[in-house]
């Protein structure tokens, strides 16, 4: 009798743990696709707590697994405790949220837009009380995942005029458009025949988010005045020195405590402007004397993306 108690338990608990949609902190990593010029997976998503989201278009009617993992500092994307839920298949032309505390919404909506019935659209929400990394498997199409299909040649993605599916399943501009730049996550497209407009004078304030080699996220500001190829101004608390413009090309430094040659730090960034001066991304190469906590010889590197405000 007792034999048949401990078997029935084992039973049991084998087909919970079949029946569970998650695979909870193993060694089983997701797929994290192509990296951007921070070295972070462009497909990944990071969440601070407290309802914010964000989400992506995916393939319709193709399974889909989703991956969260607890954001955390110093911590390698690779290294984080990940867990699977899923998979879920998802109808097109419908909106969909998945909740950190990983269900999926079953009240469908469709999207603000009309899509190929080949999308569908997937919003993350971190409701918890820290940061989360969320990444979809497959990748998302134009992220490193499979194609939809042909079906999506005349689609318009939401919110993205004039960007459309291609038959190879990516997003491409519409006929008769390009990019406005090479950042793949920027999906705004402009006339073949114009140009980014040269602005003589810039002067405002941008503001925007970054990310670096060290997995430390962030937001920040930009404001500065150019005038005759002279930069000055302010970049993410810090006095812009040495700055200077070469047509639409910024360079300029930064430093604490008079430098890493004196136990401060350094940086040296170079700024691209785009869209009229309306938009700035900015690549920067930092270095201090956190040689051992980080494990880099204390030279790092970083993007940001930031927008104008005023």
């Amino acid at each position: 009798m007792r034999l048949r108690h401990r078997l029935l338990i084992v039973i049991m608990v084998t087909i919970a743990a079949w029946c569970s949609p998650m695979v909870a902190f193993s060694q089983k990593l997701p797929e994290f696709g192509p990296l951007d010029a921070g070295g972070m997976p462009s497909a990944l998503i990071w969440l601070r707590e407290g309802r914010e989201s964000a989400g992506h278009l995916l393939c319709s009617r193709m399974p889909y697994f989703v991956w969260v993992a607890p954001y955390r500092v110093n911590t390698n994307f690779r290294k984080a405790p990940w867990r699977q839920f899923g998979p879920w298949t998802f109808a097109g032309r419908q909106r969909y949220i998945f909740n950190s505390d990983g269900k999926v919404d079953d009240n469908v909506g469709p999207t603000s837009t009309d899509i190929s019935p080949g999308l569908a659209s997937l919003h993350f929400m971190n409701w918890g009380p820290q940061p989360l990394w969320f990444i979809v498997n497959p990748l998302p199409p134009g992220l490193g995942g499979p194609g939809c299909g042909p079906g999506g040649i005349t689609t318009t993605p939401s919110g993205h005029p004039n960007v459309v599916v291609g038959a190879d399943g990516n997003l491409h501009p519409a006929p008769g458009y390009r990019w406005v730049n090479d950042d793949p996550g920027d999906l705004r497209v402009v006339p073949k025949d114009s140009t980014d407009q040269t602005v003589q004078g810039l002067r405002g304030t941008w503001k925007g988010s970054y990310t670096n080699t060290r997995n430390e996220p962030g937001s920040y500001e930009i404001s500065l005045v150019e005038t005759n190829g002279r930069v000055e101004g302010v970049n993410g608390g810090l006095k812009i020195l040495d700055g200077k413009r070469i047509g639409n090309t910024m360079t300029w430094r930064m430093e604490t405590n008079g430098g890493v040659a004196k136990g401060g730090q350094s940086w040296n960034s170079e700024v691209q402007i785009l869209d009229g001066g309306n938009k700035l991304v900015e690549s920067y190469s930092g270095h201090d004397n956190e040689r051992t906590k980080y494990k880099d010889g204390g030279n790092y590197t970083g993007k940001g993306t930031l927008f104008r405000t005023k």
